[in-house]
Protein backbone atom coordinates (compact mmCIF):
# COMPACT_ATOMS: atom_id res chain seq x y z
CA UNK A 1 0.00 0.00 0.00
CA UNK A 2 1.40 3.42 -0.92
CA UNK A 3 1.35 6.32 1.55
CA UNK A 4 1.33 9.95 0.68
CA UNK A 5 3.80 12.49 2.11
CA UNK A 6 1.32 13.63 4.74
CA UNK A 7 0.63 10.08 5.88
CA UNK A 8 4.38 9.39 6.18
CA UNK A 9 4.83 12.42 8.44
CA UNK A 10 1.90 11.34 10.64
CA UNK A 11 3.30 7.83 10.99
CA UNK A 12 6.77 9.19 11.89
CA UNK A 13 5.25 11.63 14.41
CA UNK A 14 3.23 8.83 16.04
CA UNK A 15 6.36 6.69 16.31
CA UNK A 16 8.26 9.55 18.00
CA UNK A 17 5.42 10.07 20.50
CA UNK A 18 5.30 6.37 21.38
CA UNK A 19 9.07 6.28 21.82
CA UNK A 20 9.01 9.38 24.07
CA UNK A 21 6.27 8.07 26.36
CA UNK A 22 8.00 4.70 26.48
CA UNK A 23 11.11 6.39 27.89
CA UNK A 24 9.00 8.37 30.36
CA UNK A 25 7.27 5.22 31.63
CA UNK A 26 10.59 3.39 31.94
CA UNK A 27 12.05 6.30 33.95
CA UNK A 28 8.88 6.43 36.08
CA UNK A 29 9.17 2.72 36.89
CA UNK A 30 12.78 3.21 38.04
CA UNK A 31 11.84 6.21 40.22
CA UNK A 32 8.93 4.27 41.72
CA UNK A 33 11.24 1.32 42.44
CA UNK A 34 13.75 3.57 44.24
CA UNK A 35 10.97 5.20 46.31
CA UNK A 36 9.60 1.82 47.37
CA UNK A 37 13.09 0.57 48.20
CA UNK A 38 13.88 3.62 50.34
CA UNK A 39 10.56 3.35 52.18
CA UNK A 40 11.34 -0.27 53.06
CA UNK A 41 14.69 0.58 54.65
CA UNK A 42 14.08 1.69 58.24
CA UNK A 43 16.68 4.17 59.49
CA UNK A 44 18.70 3.01 62.50
CA UNK A 45 18.01 5.48 65.29
CA UNK A 46 20.89 6.66 67.42
CA UNK A 47 20.96 5.57 71.03
CA UNK A 48 21.48 7.70 74.12
CA UNK A 49 23.11 6.06 77.14
CA UNK A 50 22.29 6.53 80.81
CA UNK A 51 23.98 5.00 83.87
CA UNK A 52 21.48 3.90 86.52
CA UNK A 53 21.93 2.54 90.04
CA UNK A 54 18.92 0.45 91.05
CA UNK A 55 18.81 -1.24 94.45
CA UNK A 56 16.19 -3.68 93.13
CA UNK A 57 18.73 -5.05 90.66
CA UNK A 58 18.19 -6.19 87.10
CA UNK A 59 14.60 -7.38 87.60
CA UNK A 60 13.53 -4.04 89.04
CA UNK A 61 15.24 -2.02 86.31
CA UNK A 62 13.78 -4.22 83.57
CA UNK A 63 10.32 -3.43 84.92
CA UNK A 64 11.14 0.28 85.00
CA UNK A 65 12.37 0.16 81.39
CA UNK A 66 9.12 -1.47 80.29
CA UNK A 67 7.29 1.54 81.69
CA UNK A 68 9.68 4.16 80.30
CA UNK A 69 10.50 2.44 76.98
CA UNK A 70 14.22 2.00 77.62
CA UNK A 71 16.54 -1.00 77.34
CA UNK A 72 18.99 -2.42 79.88
CA UNK A 73 22.14 -2.76 77.77
CA UNK A 74 24.77 -3.81 80.28
CA UNK A 75 25.34 -4.71 83.91
CA UNK A 76 28.29 -2.60 84.97
CA UNK A 77 28.85 -4.70 88.05
CA UNK A 78 29.87 -2.76 91.10
CA UNK A 79 30.24 -4.17 94.61
CA UNK A 80 26.49 -4.75 94.95
CA UNK A 81 25.73 -5.52 91.30
CA UNK A 82 23.21 -2.67 91.10
CA UNK A 83 24.91 -0.49 88.48
CA UNK A 84 23.57 -0.65 84.91
CA UNK A 85 23.84 1.02 81.51
CA UNK A 86 20.52 1.63 79.76
CA UNK A 87 19.82 2.99 76.29
CA UNK A 88 16.96 5.05 74.89
CA UNK A 89 16.08 6.36 71.44
CA UNK A 90 17.82 9.55 70.35
CA UNK A 91 14.48 11.40 70.21
CA UNK A 92 13.93 11.01 73.98
CA UNK A 93 14.41 14.11 76.13
CA UNK A 94 17.15 13.07 78.56
CA UNK A 95 16.31 15.62 81.24
CA UNK A 96 12.74 14.36 81.39
CA UNK A 97 13.93 10.74 81.37
CA UNK A 98 16.31 11.37 84.29
CA UNK A 99 13.48 12.92 86.29
CA UNK A 100 11.20 9.98 85.55
CA UNK A 101 13.92 7.46 86.41
CA UNK A 102 14.69 9.04 89.77
CA UNK A 103 11.00 8.88 90.69
CA UNK A 104 10.85 5.12 90.09
CA UNK A 105 10.90 2.63 92.93
CA UNK A 106 14.36 1.20 93.50
CA UNK A 107 16.28 3.76 91.43
CA UNK A 108 18.92 5.40 93.61
CA UNK A 109 20.55 7.63 90.99
CA UNK A 110 20.80 8.17 87.24
CA UNK A 111 23.16 10.18 85.08
CA UNK A 112 23.94 10.61 81.39
CA UNK A 113 26.83 8.46 80.15
CA UNK A 114 29.09 11.05 78.54
CA UNK A 115 32.09 10.33 76.35
CA UNK A 116 35.17 12.31 77.29
CA UNK A 117 37.99 13.31 74.98
CA UNK A 118 41.32 13.64 76.78
CA UNK A 119 44.34 15.54 75.56
CA UNK A 120 47.42 13.37 75.29
CA UNK A 121 50.11 14.14 77.84
CA UNK A 122 53.79 14.58 77.13
CA UNK A 123 56.51 13.50 79.53
CA UNK A 124 60.15 14.37 79.85
CA UNK A 125 62.98 12.25 81.23
CA UNK A 126 62.49 10.48 84.59
CA UNK A 127 63.91 12.62 87.44
CA UNK A 128 66.93 10.98 89.06
CA UNK A 129 65.45 11.65 92.51
CA UNK A 130 62.56 9.32 91.65
CA UNK A 131 65.01 6.41 91.46
CA UNK A 132 66.57 7.13 94.85
CA UNK A 133 66.39 3.75 96.63
CA UNK A 134 67.52 5.02 100.01
CA UNK A 135 65.20 3.29 102.52
CA UNK A 136 62.97 5.51 104.67
CA UNK A 137 60.05 4.72 106.97
CA UNK A 138 56.68 5.83 105.58
CA UNK A 139 53.82 5.39 108.07
CA UNK A 140 55.43 2.24 109.43
CA UNK A 141 56.45 0.74 106.06
CA UNK A 142 60.00 0.76 104.59
CA UNK A 143 59.94 2.44 101.16
CA UNK A 144 62.27 4.26 98.77
CA UNK A 145 63.03 7.89 99.44
CA UNK A 146 62.28 8.49 95.75
CA UNK A 147 58.69 7.31 96.37
CA UNK A 148 58.05 9.49 99.42
CA UNK A 149 59.62 12.63 97.98
CA UNK A 150 58.72 12.22 94.32
CA UNK A 151 58.01 15.43 92.35
CA UNK A 152 54.27 14.64 92.16
CA UNK A 153 53.90 15.05 95.93
CA UNK A 154 55.15 18.61 95.62
CA UNK A 155 52.92 19.39 92.63
CA UNK A 156 49.73 18.30 94.41
CA UNK A 157 51.03 19.68 97.74
CA UNK A 158 50.78 16.46 99.73
CA UNK A 159 52.89 17.69 102.69
CA UNK A 160 50.74 20.83 103.04
CA UNK A 161 47.55 18.73 102.92
CA UNK A 162 48.83 16.43 105.67
CA UNK A 163 49.81 19.38 107.83
CA UNK A 164 46.59 21.35 107.26
CA UNK A 165 44.17 18.48 107.86
CA UNK A 166 46.38 16.62 110.36
CA UNK A 167 46.34 13.43 108.26
CA UNK A 168 48.27 10.56 109.80
CA UNK A 169 47.50 7.72 107.40
CA UNK A 170 44.11 6.73 108.84
CA UNK A 171 40.85 6.37 106.89
CA UNK A 172 39.87 5.03 103.46
CA UNK A 173 40.71 6.97 100.32
CA UNK A 174 39.33 6.18 96.85
CA UNK A 175 42.03 6.24 94.18
CA UNK A 176 40.94 7.20 90.66
CA UNK A 177 43.60 5.62 88.48
CA UNK A 178 44.16 2.90 85.90
CA UNK A 179 45.63 0.54 88.47
CA UNK A 180 47.85 0.07 91.49
CA UNK A 181 50.96 -1.90 92.34
CA UNK A 182 49.54 -4.45 94.77
CA UNK A 183 53.05 -5.51 95.79
CA UNK A 184 54.25 -2.05 96.82
CA UNK A 185 55.46 -2.23 100.43
CA UNK A 186 53.66 0.99 101.36
CA UNK A 187 50.36 -0.26 99.97
CA UNK A 188 50.28 -3.98 100.82
CA UNK A 189 49.12 -3.52 104.44
CA UNK A 190 46.51 -0.86 103.69
CA UNK A 191 44.84 -1.74 100.37
CA UNK A 192 41.15 -2.69 100.50
CA UNK A 193 39.07 -4.29 97.70
CA UNK A 194 37.80 -1.84 95.13
CA UNK A 195 36.18 -1.79 91.70
CA UNK A 196 37.88 -1.41 88.32
CA UNK A 197 35.65 0.74 86.10
CA UNK A 198 38.11 0.46 83.20
CA UNK A 199 37.61 -3.29 82.77
CA UNK A 200 34.30 -3.54 84.67
CA UNK A 201 35.73 -6.03 87.15
CA UNK A 202 35.14 -6.24 90.92
CA UNK A 203 38.87 -6.26 91.71
CA UNK A 204 40.06 -2.68 91.79
CA UNK A 205 43.69 -3.72 92.31
CA UNK A 206 45.90 -4.48 89.36
CA UNK A 207 49.64 -5.23 89.51
CA UNK A 208 51.45 -2.92 87.12
CA UNK A 209 55.05 -2.92 88.32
Amino acid sequence: MAYGLGETRVAKHSSDVVGFWGKVMKTYRWVLFVIVLVSMVRPVSAQQRVIVRDKLGLAGLNLTCRLLNCTVALNLGGPSGHLFLITVDDSVNLNRLLTLLQNQSGVVDAEVDQQLYLIGATAGPIPESLLDQTPVTYYGAPVWNGYVNQPATQIVRVPQARSTFQITGAGIVAMIDTGVDTHHPALVPVLVPGYNFINNTPAGMKPEM
